[in-house]
């Protein structure tokens, strides 16, 4: 026969805890309710659970976790009870409502004792006798408001934020014997601490009333949507059977969605999220008004932030961008953004090649009627389109993307390179498939297409490439090191397309989108758990598109580089290359000096973008003042050496044809030789790109010294 396990619950005799209560003592534990008013408390634990009075799973004891001298005398009934218990639930728990400026100081003694200092007291009381049988687990229930602090509770998230950190060091000290900790972090359930029970301290007639007004509202609205304290109970049930000396368990979906906001977003971003969820005036606005304001004439072309006072330039309506008589390429296109890509080229005039494979969002299994479903779209609004259900994971499925386009429509003008797959891991955890597939679909992917696509567009003289980025590539996001990796990989795989591209009117560049999408929902935890995160409601997907067509289009003439699209704001985002420190000439510099000199190594002002690789070597190479070239001759004439500047022979037409004759690759090493004018040939064939070895060099400079 299985061994009784016994639980120990404060605050069991309502709510979350009686909720609690109930479920365990159905799942065969051996529940303690510790409470204020035990009678009252146990009356309804009976009512609820069918339990006779003399039921000896069913124990009640008295707790006042405010009161010193009751805490000891409630751990001695328990050990008299049970012995020593296996589990003890920190349910019981106060809250209040008010500003910090309006709450009064008794409101947070009396906060702190409940949800902190009793759980403490408690646990200090019963580790011995928890100890001696090396076994037991210590639950603390803390509360969304632990993860981001909230306006309107301050005394309630702080000290539910020090319980956690107070759970967290308890785990360390007490894992050797045994024992472990799980913390769960609850969302909004219906019970008295969300209703007007909760006491509420503030002046709503006071300078705080807007405030007030707007989070009371906002809070009426969670009340609504508050889930079942029943939800709860079940997931407590399961964290007791937890192994690990520390879990962290989200139970809720409004709690699963602003820890995740909060683990992926700047802390300025939330800040803004939350103040608009809880319809929190903007920064400012509650100061007295400024005196003395000029009114801008009208008919001025600049405006005011509203925000930030600073000067923008009024946008005004240019020509139309549209695709007649081209062909575009989307890839990922059966949903979400891709979708949205493809409707809106076909819109603009394009042929569009729709090309999804229909699998899931981890890669898996494949459907023909997501691309199919948006083909028939396209034709039923008057469009051109054609499916394509190749997969870009292989050089087999790219070649046979590109020749759908050229078999259907007979040329290709734009690749929007938006084919992809999501899962979040742990680093730690990664595996080496999960590595390699996500790096698959993505990198390889985007390679395996805009390959072929490239020859094609390179015998036409012109093209676009728009290759789908992410800020968790460029960025860093946790939990994505696959991901992040791919999309790092592909901002690199298109500024080389963009410099090698140049030449022949190819344009490369990569967006890094804020969609709403099928990755945000099925990431979160569903369509319920998304419309908890007021940013999710903001990154409208159909905002992402404009980029995207813009940079597929005739109209950009910019290449090489990024662009970050969400919720109406377009930024680009760069590299940027810091000046550095440069240390002395001849000096042989040691791990010392760059501690010396980190700040001027660290320092990200004055900074340059640089267009390859080759203008950071010229910005060595002349501060190093190695790039002198040549001089010229006598009368002018320049006498042509290894140690002639690319740029002398450039402008010298004679100079120039002796190059192309020699040096057909010119053509094709295009962007080298125009970004390396300040270059010696000396210097360019140390480049093993340049493809200009010692003898090839000399037979070049023989030639030249001959004109």
């Amino acid at each position: 026969m299985a061994e009784l396990r016994s639980v120990v619950i404060t605050g069991a005799s309502r709510g979350l805890g009686l909720a609690s209560a109930v479920q365990l003592y159905r799942d065969g534990w051996r529940v303690v309710g510790a409470m204020r008013s035990v009678d009252a408390g146990l009356a309804r634990l009976r009512a609820a659970t069918g339990a006779s009075a003399n039921d000896p799973r069913l124990v009640g004891v008295k707790l006042d976790l405010t009161d010193a001298a009751s805490i000891p005398a409630a751990a001695r009934a328990i050990e008299d009870a049970v012995g020593a218990p296996d589990v003890i639930v920190h349910n019981a728990g106060i809250a209040a409502f008010a500003g910090v400026e309006e709450m009064p100081g008794e409101v947070w003694q009396q906060m702190f004792a409940t949800n902190l200092f009793g759980p403490v007291a408690l646990t200090k009381a019963l580790l011995p006798a928890m100890r001696a049988k090396g076994r037991g687990r210590i639950v603390a229930i803390s509360s969304a408001g632990a993860i981001r602090g909230m306006p309107g509770i301050s005394a309630y998230s702080a000290s539910k934020g020090a319980l956690e950190r107070w759970a967290e060091a308890l785990s360390q000290e007490i894992a050797p014997f045994g024992l472990g900790v799980t913390i769960l972090v609850t969302g909004s359930f219906n019970t008295d601490i969300l209703t007007e029970q909760t006491p509420d301290y503030g002046n709503h007639q006071g300078p705080y009333g807007v405030l007030y007004q707007g989070i009371h509202t906002t809070g009426k609205a969670a009340v609504s949507k508050a889930s079942p304290p029943a939800l709860f109970a079940r997931a407590l049930a399961a964290a007791l059977d937890d192994e690990a000396p520390i879990r962290r368990r989200i139970v809720g979906a409004d709690a699963a969605a602003l820890a995740l906001m909060a683990r992926l977003l700047p802390g300025r971003w939330v800040h803004q999220i939350i103040r608009m969820a809880m319809r929190i005036p903007r920064r400012g606005a509650l100061r007295a008004a400024p005196q003395n304001i000029v009114a801008a004439p009208v008919g001025n072309q600049r405006k005011q932030d509203a925000d930030h006072g600073r000067s923008v330039q009024v946008r005004t309506p240019g020509q139309k961008i549209d695709f007649a008589d081209q062909v575009v390429i989307v890839t990922g296109a059966g949903r979400g953004l891709g979708r949205l890509y493809a409707l809106e080229f076909a819109q603009r005039g394009a042929a569009v090649v729709v090309n999804d494979l229909g699998g899931s969002m981890q890669g898996d299994g494949a459907d023909t009627s997501v691309a199919d479903q948006v083909v028939e779209e396209i034709r039923r609004g008057g469009g051109r389109a054609v499916a394509s259900h190749d997969s870009v994971a292989s050089p087999e499925g790219g070649e046979a993307i590109v020749r759908t386009a050229l078999q259907a429509f007979g040329r290709l003008d734009a690749v929007v390179s938006n084919a992809g797959i999501f899962s979040s891991i742990d680093f730690e955890n990664l595996t080496a498939d999960a590595w390699r597939r996500m790096l698959n679909v993505h990198l390889d992917g985007a390679f395996f297409l805009s390959q072929p696509a490239f020859r094609v567009m390179k015998s036409q003289g012109y093209g676009r490439f728009v290759f789908t980025s992410s800020s968790a590539g460029l960025f860093g996001q946790p939990q994505e090191a696959h991901y992040a990796a791919a999309k790092a990989g592909i901002v690199g795989l298109s500024n080389v397309i963009a410099i090698e591209g140049e030449a022949c009117g190819i344009k490369a560049n990569s967006i890094l989108p804020f969609g709403y999408s099928r990755m945000v929902t099925e990431t979160v935890g569903g369509d319920d758990a998304a419309a908890q995160i007021p940013f999710l409601q903001l990154i409208d997907p159909r905002l992402v598109v404009p980029m995207a067509v813009f940079l597929a289009s005739r109209a950009c003439e910019l290449s090489h580089h990024n662009y970050s699209a969400g919720a109406g704001r377009y930024a680009r985002v760069f590299a940027g290359l810091g000046e550095g420190w440069l240390a002395p000439p001849g000096s042989v510099p040691t791990a010392e000096d760059i501690a010396a000199n980190l700040g001027q190594v660290s320092a990200t002002q004055p900074f340059t973008v640089p267009s390859s690789i080759v203008d950071e070597v010229m910005q060595i190479s002349l501060r190093r003042g190695v790039n002198t070239g040549a001089a010229p001759g006598k009368e002018g004439h320049t006498r042509f050496t290894a140690e002639t500047r690319l740029g002398t022979i450039l402008d010298d037409p004679q100079a120039t044809a002796v190059m192309a004759k020699h040096y057909p690759e010119m053509a094709s090493a295009g962007p080298l030789l125009r970004m390396g004018r300040g270059l010696t040939l000396k210097q360019i064939s140390a480049f093993p790109q340049a493809k200009m070895p010692p003898e090839r060099l000399q037979t070049i400079v023989d030639d030249l010294q001959k004109l």
